[in-house]
Order: structure tokens, then C-alpha cells, then sequence
């Protein structure tokens, strides 16, 4: 068979999209991006990336001594790709018999690791496990500060057969350039609490803070930026001892979901499905 190209590659964070389980994005937003219809979300600037991306290496480390086993760096978030170029991605270190993913995430996201690994990771670690052909996941989730979580999951030969066909099934729609049927989802009831538990508010203190540390920074980060690309110029490359600097033209292809809605309502109803996210607002009461 010849080798899928990108965009027909799936990655790991694909698989929880494709298979309904994902909190933020739906398999049909997912094919809008792989069919270059809508722009793929650029998140490395968010904090919570940021935060996840500097201490996955320090947790990993901690979790290796903790079990015996001497970190290696040829083991660590190394591209992965299957033979026929459909799943890839880069599990975070492999061990002989086990793949290990490092997730961090906030306090209130404890409730979603208390009875085991949560749907938008196990998919991920279900697909990783199938490209490095082992058959355990360590997932090590390391939850605010304080709590720490450790599970291991085995790979179900059920669970590896439906995400296989739900991958495959995926790419026939990329390649056959035909919408996804997409999974329904009910809308959680909202509920307000007058009393604030005292841990939240805590927290929200603690979060003010830091945010406030971190608006100046972010603002002398985004000048630098301006002054880098006005003595680089446009569509220029240069390179130094330390960096490599590029200011690019992206050329992007955005789908306009309004006009098809008005040219093809029908089509556009087909493939609309009712999803959603939970977005965090904290905002201060004024005295």
C-alpha cells in the first residue's frame, strides 16, 4: 500500500477527536483543519501548554526513580509513525514493554482522574500503544501542586479494533474529501453555587497573582516579537550560533461556514452536531 501523507497522518491527540471523546473539538472540526477548510488552533502560546511543556521532563524523570529505571534520552518523545504513514505521533518515553504519558492539569480537573484515566487520554494512550506495538500505558497525571495520579492501562484487543476502524473510516472521509457523521452530545445542566468552597477561592487568589506577574512579561515578550520581525523583514531566514529566526508567510485556506450554510443548508445541517467545552472564568468582585 502506499504511505498516507499528511494531512492523512492521526496523531494520538486525533484519536480521542475521532473516536466522540474529546472535551474540545468534534471529528468534524477535526477534518475541517486536516482538509485546510479551517485553521488548526495555534495553542503553544497558552499557559496551560506552556506550564505541561515545563515540567513534563522533570515528573518523568521523578516517576523513572520512583520505579528503578534510568532515564535515557533516545526513549523520550520520539517521532513514531506506522508503516503504512496512517497513525504517527510522539509518545512521551517508551519503555521496553510499556509506553509512559505525562499529563499535568489543574485542581479542578481532579474529579476527572479519581476512578482512572480520563476518555480524551485513554484514546490517546490506546492509539500510542498500537504504534509502538506494546501491549501497557502508564499514564502519570500530575494534578495541581500536590496530587499525583498513576494508572496503567492494558490494551484491549476491542478497543484497538474500533479505533483502528474509527481511524480508517476518518481518513476515507479525508481522502474522499466527504464531512464525518459526528457524535451528539447533551448539554450539561449548569449549576450555581452562592458559597464559594474555601480551596477555590484559594485557588482563584493564587491564579490573580500570578496572572498579574504575568501580564508584563507577556507584554515586553509580545515587543521583542515586534522588534525581531521588523529587523528580520518579511519572508527572511537567518541563522546564528544560537538561534534559528524565521518571519514566514502562512498561506492559509479558511472554510466559510456562513456561506455554505446559505448556499447548502441541508448539507450544513447534516453535518452540524451540537458539541461543546468547559471554559474557566474567573472574574473579581469589586467592593
Amino acid at each position: 500500500m502506499i504511505p498516507y501523507k499528511p494531512p492523512y497522518h492521526i496523531s494520538g491527540t486525533d484519536a480521542p477527536i475521532i473516536m466522540g471523546a474529546s472535551k474540545w473539538k468534534n471529528a468534524y472540526e477535526l477534518w475541517l483543519e486536516k482538509t485546510g477548510r479551517k485553521e488548526r488552533e495555534d495553542v503553544s502560546q497558552k499557559q496551560s501548554v506552556k506550564s505541561g511543556l515545563l515540567f513534563e521532563l522533570p515528573i518523568l524523570k521523578s516517576y523513572l526513580d520512583e520505579i528503578g529505571v534510568q532515564y535515557d534520552e533516545s526513549r523520550y518523545n520520539q517521532y513514531q509513525i506506522d508503516e503504512i504513514g496512517m497513525m504517527h505521533g510522539h509518545p512521551d518515553y517508551l519503555l521496553d514493554d510499556a509506553v509512559i504519558e505525562i499529563k499535568t492539569t489543574e485542581i479542578f480537573s481532579l474529579k476527572d482522574w479519581e476512578t482512572g484515566v480520563p476518555a480524551y487520554y485513554y484514546w490517546q494512550g490506546v492509539h500510542y500503544m498500537m504504534l509502538t506495538g506494546k501491549d501497557r500505558c502508564v499514564f502519570v497525571a500530575q494534578i495541581g501542586m500536590s496530587q499525583r495520579k498513576v494508572y496503567e492501562v492494558w490494551l484491549d484487543p476491542d478497543d484497538a479494533k474500533a479505533l483502528n476502524d474509527a481511524e480508517k473510516e476518518f481518513v476515507g472521509c479525508l481522502v474522499a474529501d466527504t464531512p464525518p457523521a459526528t457524535i451528539e452530545t447533551e448539554v450539561p445542566q449548569f449549576e450555581t453555587i452562592n458559597e464559594m468552597d474555601i480551596d477555590v477561592e484559594r485557588l482563584c487568589l493564587a491564579y490573580q497573582m500570578v496572572s498579574n506577574q504575568l501580564k508584563p512579561l507577556e507584554r515586553e515578550q509580545e515587543m521583542l516579537k515586534k522588534q525581531i520581525k521588523e529587523l528580520l523583514g518579511d519572508n527572511c531566514e537567518q541563522t546564528g550560533n544560537l538561534f534559528k529566526v524565521s518571519n514566514k508567510w502562512i498561506e492559509v485556506n479558511k472554510f466559510d461556514a456562513d456561506q455554505f450554510a446559505k448556499e447548502h443548508p441541508e448539507q450544513y445541517a447534516k453535518y452540524t452536531k451540537t458539541g461543546g467545552h468547559y471554559r474557566l472564568s474567573i472574574k473579581e468582585i469589586k467592593q
